[in-house]
């Protein structure tokens, strides 16, 4: 599991969502025929994330690009539609193909309940390239996908600061980097 997509799938769960990271979804002959992939028996998502309330599940691919200056809004342009990066999101055949097979398969592992859940596509980016968070915004939510931008994980990992103690590394590594609010935090260990 990637460092980046560690962070992102431990604010989720801090936000009430139950997610696995990566998660490989397993493609019929027939579905890989159908996205152009004769040979491809499975697709893999960066996280999916769960919220039973709701039964909602979010697909969130995760770009952190910390040294290649970030996620360009250009990627998402109608003339860049061959980006290999983003496929999920300018693809028109490939997402419901591949959120069908997510749904088959977490509905057999009695991950989701058998009613269909909705399924969002989201994007984490660490950075952006000579764009903003609302252009980007915009852009996704014309290929019906929405951002987790800079900002979103900024205030979350910060928000992590004044949360009570948890043993994982995202937590430890906030606090140590920004210090705990206050000395009498509480402790909580989890079970694992």
């Amino acid at each position: 599991m990637q460092v980046f997509e560690t962070i992102v799938a431990n604010l989720l769960q801090r936000e009430g969502w139950w997610t696995r990271s990566p998660y490989w979804v397993p493609l019929t002959a027939k579905e890989a025929l159908k996205i152009e992939r004769p040979t491809m028996r499975r697709w893999e998502l960066d996280i999916v994330a769960y919220r039973p309330g709701k039964n909602l599940i979010r697909v969130v691919e995760c770009k952190a690009y910390m040294h290649k200056g970030g996620v360009k809004l250009d990627s998402f342009a109608e003339h860049n539609r061959n980006n290999k990066r983003y496929k999920l999101f300018v693809e028109k055949r490939l997402r419901p193909v591949v959120f069908q097979a997510l749904r088959r398969d977490l509905t057999r592992l009695g991950l989701i309940p058998k009613q269909k859940p909705m399924i969002e596509i989201w994007l984490a980016a660490a950075q952006l390239y000579q764009c903003n968070e609302k252009q980007l915004a915009e852009r996704l939510c014309a290929l019906d996908a929405s951002l987790y931008g800079p900002s979103w994980i900024k205030n979350r990992l910060a928000e992590t600061k004044d949360s009570p103690y948890e043993n994982d590394v995202v937590t430890t590594a906030v606090k140590l980097l920004l210090g705990a609010s206050d000395g009498q935090e509480k402790r909580i260990d989890r079970q694992r």
